[in-house]
């Protein structure tokens, strides 16, 4: 079972003219078809990735109750489980919300999970462990909502 704390995304703007935006852009992550967030990425009219840059965001997951868990006095990172792993039950989809196209090379894309690991010599004492998988997403995508200039949303499927 993976326990999932954070997803990572690095993308490479196209050098391409015309290659940046300022529309807004949303991301929504699937465990399964089922929706673990909603996320506004991009508020749209911001300084954003423009030709030929490169950025890297990221989603660390949160309780929905707002609610943390500590043990033996550690505060246990939130985690979204996957029991059969990342692959093939994790979606990620990336929607725009104007007509200001972006044109997205190469996507790279971390999911990091982790584990409570027990101190040996030690009754109660843990730490956290994590790991990492990566993930590369290739090819050229141009996201707008005007469909003669390309797509209106984007999926990930890891």
């Amino acid at each position: 079972m993976k326990k999932v704390t954070k997803i990572e995304w690095t993308f490479h703007t196209s050098n391409q003219e015309g290659s940046g935006t300022d529309s807004q852009v949303t991301i929504k992550i699937f465990r399964d078809g089922d929706l673990l967030a909603f996320i506004n990425q991009e508020p749209g009219e911001t300084a954003r990735l423009d030709r030929g840059e490169n950025g890297t965001y990221w989603w660390v997951f949160k309780n929905p109750t707002r609610l943390g868990t500590a043990e033996s006095g550690q505060v246990v990172p939130y985690t979204e489980n996957f029991p059969n792993g990342v692959q093939g039950h994790l979606k990620v989809q990336f929607e725009i919300w104007g007509d200001d196209a972006w044109r997205i090379g190469t996507i790279e894309s971390k999911v990091v999970s982790g584990e409570k690991v027990g101190i040996p010599g030690t009754i109660d004492s843990w730490s956290w462990k994590e790991s990492s998988e990566s993930f590369v997403f290739n090819g050229e995508d141009v996201l707008s909502s005007n469909s003669s200039e390309g797509i209106r949303k984007l999926n990930l499927n890891y």
